[in-house]
């Protein structure tokens, strides 16, 4: 499925939806999710909403865990994504390399989520990508206890909070006070500094 983690609150079907967040707001920008192994292969079908303006607003990434706060091993920007007239397109991901190979997404082993982001510019009018995913092969992984699902959310916590107070250490604490770093990515993409 496709996991929206971070959005303002919103309604729909007369019922009142309150906002979710996981890392930090971007104002720019909204993330979705899509949990995943390297041992299946997988379809994901969007369709562009005809506002978007840019070359880069669209890209997917694949994550090793616990999630957002990972740093990307693989990335497939919009500019290797083939859209068709009206918009669509169709990205495949597995664990098969991806050198010269247009939509498509190699999920090292160690990939726990694709992540999927769009980029707005102005709120007012654009709208996300439609997304749908869907499993093509693989096994069915073996269903969890109680327990299991506990102690699995017992680790994602213990390295979102250990990666929480890296970032905190890199950004705030080792600079004098009422001072705000940027934070720096070693990435070719995204907004310098952001």
């Amino acid at each position: 499925r496709v996991l929206w983690s971070v959005r303002r609150p919103f309604a729909a079907d007369g019922r009142q939806f309150p906002g979710s967040h996981y890392g930090a707001d971007n104002p720019d920008r909204v993330y979705r999710m899509v949990g995943v192994s390297a041992a299946h292969r997988y379809r994901i079908r969007g369709r562009r909403h005809p506002s978007h303006p840019t070359e880069d607003d669209l890209s997917l990434e694949a994550l090793p865990g616990p999630g957002l706060w990972g740093q990307a091993t693989v990335r497939l920007p919009r500019s290797e994504i083939d859209l068709d007239d009206a918009g669509s397109f169709c990205v495949t991901a597995d664990a098969t390399p991806a050198p010269w190979r247009r939509n498509h997404l190699q999920l090292p082993p160690d990939t726990r989520i694709v992540v999927i982001r769009d980029t707005l510019l102005n709120w007012s009018h654009q709208i996300p990508n439609r997304l749908r995913v869907e499993l093509l092969d693989g096994a069915v992984a073996p269903e969890r206890s109680v327990d299991e699902i506990a102690a699995a959310g017992v680790d994602i916590f213990e390295r979102s909070v250990t990666q929480t107070l890296a970032f905190f250490a890199h950004s705030l604490h080792t600079w004098p006070v009422n001072r705000l770093v940027a934070f720096e990515r070693a990435v070719e993409w995204g907004m310098a500094g952001g």
